[in-house]
This record gives structure tokens, C-alpha cells and sequence, in this order.
């Protein structure tokens, strides 16, 4: 599941029809029915982890994160920028897009 594509179709829903019918009369149901759908398809596929510790894997991180923490915050940002430069602004542009799609689902009420 890509949950990318199920907030775009939430966004669509939510923007591309309207709140009311007949003059803001009536509450248009069809609508939040369609969104309800939708975040019911993600909720489907919702599934808790059975994560087991593994004392290996533990030791190995435990000993990274004492050889990070002894390089400065600015030398772990330089290091990144290194080895993942960032891009063009398309990051920006998908920041905004997320969190447009945040508030959306707050405003819905189910965030």
C-alpha cells in the first residue's frame, strides 16, 4: 500500500466537492462518505509490529551512537550533505504537499 496515493485521493475528494448542496441547504454526504471510504481502506492495512530485540544488533548500535555522539552536530550535517546532497527544492515542494494533506485530515477530524 502507498499512502501517498490514498491522501491524493483524500485531497481530491475533500477539495474537489463541495461541503454543501442545494444553496448550503444540505449537508453533502456523499462527499464524506467517499472520504470515509478511503481512510477506511487505510485503516485496513493498519497492523502492528512484532519487533524482537536482537543483542547483536543492539551492542552494534549502542556503539555507533557512542562514536556518533563524540562528533559536533555541524560535522554529522556536513557528513550528510556529503553523502545525501539535497536536491533542487522538489523536498520543499513535497514537505508543503504533506503537510497541506496534515491539515486536511485534521480538519476532518481524523488527525
Amino acid at each position: 500500500m502507498y499512502l501517498g496515493l490514498y491522501l491524493t485521493d483524500l485531497i481530491f475528494t475533500a477539495d474537489g466537492n463541495p461541503d454543501t448542496r442545494n444553496g448550503g441547504r444540505l449537508i453533502n454526504f456523499d462527499k464524506y462518505l467517499r472520504m470515509s471510504r478511503i481512510i477506511a481502506d487505510v485503516q485496513r492495512f493498519q497492523q502492528p509490529y512484532s519487533l524482537l530485540e536482537i543483542q547483536e544488533i543492539q551492542d552494534y548500535l549502542q556503539v555507533q551512537l557512542e562514536t556518533t555522539n563524540s562528533k559536533g552536530a555541524n560535522d554529522l550535517y556536513r557528513l550528510s550533505c556529503i553523502l545525501e546532497p539535497k536536491d533542487d527544492g522538489t523536498h520543499d515542494e513535497a514537505q508543503t504537499d504533506m503537510d497541506y494533506k496534515i491539515r486536511v485530515l485534521e480538519g476532518a477530524g481524523f488527525l
